[in-house]
């Protein structure tokens, strides 16, 4: 794969095509899934749908999290929010990942958005979770 060069074409596909430790570090905050939901009835993606199925949405992170602790040399931070429609993929993933996770950092916000539909909870929070493959990384 080229490097210092974008390349615009689906993550898990072109991360494959790079290779081991190739990258110092990764910070991603992928798609929360959403759902639909009053504050948020536009498409935020051109070609992703924020509202796919539980176990479709765990695979998408698993995959990408796998492809980007194998190409990451030293720390990978995954940023997401805790919602209804993925809570469960999350819960899963810190148990699949747990021997990698190094740290877990909650991102306190100043000025949270509002709730994304009427009846839940607005969450003033946000979870970066740094993994690492490396046991000599603290």
């Amino acid at each position: 794969m080229k490097t210092n060069i974008i390349h615009n074409e689906e993550c898990i596909q072109g991360m494959k095509k790079m290779g081991d430790d190739s990258v110092d570090i990764t910070i991603t905050s992928p798609p929360y899934n959403i759902g639909k939901s009053i504050h948020h009835e536009k498409n935020m993606y051109k070609e992703y749908k924020d509202n796919i199925k539980e176990e479709e949405y765990y695979n998408f992170i698993k995959e990408s999290l796998t492809e980007m602790i194998r190409l990451t040399k030293h720390y990978v931070f995954l940023n997401f929010q805790m919602l209804s429609n993925n809570k469960i993929s999350y819960m899963k993933i810190i148990s699949d990942f747990k021997d990698q996770i190094k740290e877990f950092f909650i991102w306190a916000k100043t000025n949270p958005a509002p709730a994304i539909k009427e009846g839940c909870f607005n969450s003033g929070f946000e979870f970066i979770i740094c993994f690492s493959k490396n046991d000599n990384i603290g």
